[in-house]
């Protein structure tokens, strides 16, 4: 830049001065300017080994939203709404599992049952239908001597311990039934039940109703015994024999008295002739 030309082809702007002519708008760069022939990076270049941000870097310490960000606050009364919601649902909690623990401690230990004046029951005591025949024997008043076989006559029924099994019996062909009331101990003055033994009869069905505070193995022989009447291979209640014993349909050998009591289990004895053939039973759906 000068106030004067310098030399050939020297030019000038706008603002008065005079420019070599290299610094023109128009001019062109001079032959062979630029990088020489073939030029090309070397081989094999790369960044410098450990290229890369200084070590260290980040956010500045302590850098995060501005203090107070986020949603808004609950108002007090949603707080409120929900700390009762919580509060409610805690004490819920805490009596239902007040409720299944002295429950569970009543069933288990069979102690502290109150004393009922009356028992009542789902199901009726005596019969609602008569039989279709005779009856084996009256229902005894064991249940006042409880317990027999370690089988006690408890004011309330007992559920946890509690199956049903069926039985069927044939004397001389003819077929018998079970008594209503078997270990159900009534007031004479009331007629209401005032205890039922852990095995026990409704009515003539011939479904026994084993109802126990314990789960343990109840025997043929342990209703009997409850009923009063005696049971072996060679005697059934008053009637005398060889007796022959079918378990879900199937022979059973040994004593009868020793046949176990199972959940929907259906017994058959027969004593005497003419010996009639094997009575399938189904339990009601309520069962």
């Amino acid at each position: 830049m000068s106030d004067v030309p310098a030399g050939e082809n020297w030019w000038i702007a706008s603002d008065g001065k005079w420019y070599p002519p290299h610094l023109h708008p128009l001019a062109q760069p001079p032959p062979g300017y630029g990088p020489p022939p073939g030029y090309a990076p070397h081989p094999g270049y790369a960044p410098h080994p450990g290229y890369g941000p200084h070590p260290g870097y980040g956010p500045h310490p302590g850098y995060g939203p501005y203090p107070g960000y986020g949603p808004p606050a609950a108002s007090p009364a949603k707080r409120t709404g929900v700390l009762v919601a919580v509060g409610v649902a805690a004490v819920v909690i805490f009596l239902a599992v007040v409720l299944v623990v002295v429950n569970g401690s009543l069933v288990s230990s069979n102690q502290g049952i109150p004393s009922l004046p009356t028992l009542p029951t789902a199901r009726p005591i005596v019969p609602s239908t008569a039989p279709a025949g005779p009856v084996l024997a009256p229902a005894a008043d064991t249940a006042a001597s409880s317990p027999v076989n370690g089988i006690s006559c408890d004011t309330l029924e007992q559920t946890l311990f509690h199956i049903h099994s069926h039985l069927t019996m044939f004397v001389n062909g003819e077929q018998e039934y079970i008594a209503a009331g078997i270990g159900i101990k009534l007031d004479p003055a009331t007629g209401n039940a005032t205890c039922l033994a852990w095995l026990h009869t409704h009515d003539e069905s011939g479904i026994i109703h084993i109802e126990s505070p314990v789960q343990r193995t109840f025997t043929l022989g342990d209703f009997f015994a409850i009923w009063g009447q005696p049971l072996s291979s060679t005697q059934l209640g008053p009637h005398q024999g060889p007796v022959t014993a079918y378990v879900d349909g199937r022979p059973f050998t040994g004593n009868p008295a020793d046949i176990p009591l199972g959940e929907l289990v259906s017994i058959q004895l027969d004593l005497g002739s003419p010996a009639p053939a094997v009575v399938p039973y189904t339990f009601p759906p309520n069962y």
